[in-house]
């Protein structure tokens, strides 16, 4: 990827562009994924000194970019990835990208990772009576390309209202006959578990049947599930220059480090 040419490493998707780099720090390649901003955005700068706020325009050739720094670990296929803001390239963008510019003979998933422990309550669950989720449609392109049920709910709703966000809050009533509509519920927390990293909102609430056939309950927020973690990165050194993107490195290999057992268990990966 270091030799290719700036075209070999774009994609230019249906809702976005995505640029890919390689960022290395320390002897070691990480990647630079950026989302190319529209021309027709209105951006503008400002003077803190006078106060005047003029329109901004790019050079020829050139372009504005919203930014992630993304860290492949050594193994599981975990990656660590800070986003430069809220609107910045996800988990959805950098699978978009790896995907269309055919950087590997087969498609991949990229998912956050939500802990072992969670994955456990929904394995062994025999259903859902209740599931929330909300999600912004801008966000849901993961659930929708799926083709699942809740992928085409999510799909029908972002034709009808556009960019919004939904609450979906789906119930399956207690009654022993409805059993087989709480596994099917199931399969929809199970997806959604998969593709939170796109959710504001995802709890649920699994059902267990004892030996004499009881129903239990359990509640489990996707959500506070995912090994996620916050960091202050410096963006420049004591000198005043600017690093931001080596700071992201640095803070993701330690974050990774911190939790290198948490994730290990997560994706089923041996210590060593």
């Amino acid at each position: 990827m270091s030799q290719a040419k700036i075209k070999e490493r774009t994609y230019p998707g249906k809702l976005r562009t995505l640029v890919g780099q390689v960022l290395t720090y320390e002897e070691t390649d990480h990647l630079l994924l950026g989302k190319v901003k529209d021309a027709d955005e209105w951006v503008e700068q400002i003077n803190f000194e006078d106060g005047s706020i003029e329109q901004f325009d790019s050079a020829e050739n050139r372009g504005l970019l919203e930014s992630s720094v993304v860290c492949f670990l050594s193994y599981g296929n975990v990656l660590g990835m800070i986003r430069g803001s809220t609107s910045a390239p996800g988990c959805s963008a950098l699978e978009e990208w790896i995907n269309g510019i055919g950087l590997l003979s087969a498609d991949v998933k990229v998912r956050a990772i939500v802990n072992q422990s969670a994955m456990e309550k929904i394995k062994k669950a025999d259903g859902a009576r209740v599931m929330e989720l909300r999600v912004g449609t801008s966000k849901a392109a993961a659930l929708e390309e799926s083709g699942s049920r809740l992928g085409r709910t999510i799909h029908s709703l972002r034709r009808e209202y556009g960019d919004a966000t939904i609450t979906v809050i789906v119930e399956v009533s207690k009654d022993q006959s409805y059993r087989k509509a709480r596994h099917e519920l199931l399969d929809d927390v199970m997806q959604v578990a998969a593709h939170s990293e796109v959710t504001e909102r995802a709890t649920a609430k699994l059902t267990y049947w004892d030996e004499n056939d009881d129903e239990q309950a359990e509640h489990v927020n996707l959500m506070q599930e995912r090994i996620t973690a916050k960091r202050r990165i410096p963006s420049r050194d004591t000198t005043g220059q600017l690093i931001r993107n080596s700071s992201a490195v640095a803070v993701i290999m330690k974050v990774a480090a911190e939790h290198e057992r948490e994730l290990r268990l997560a994706v089923d990966i041996a210590d060593g």
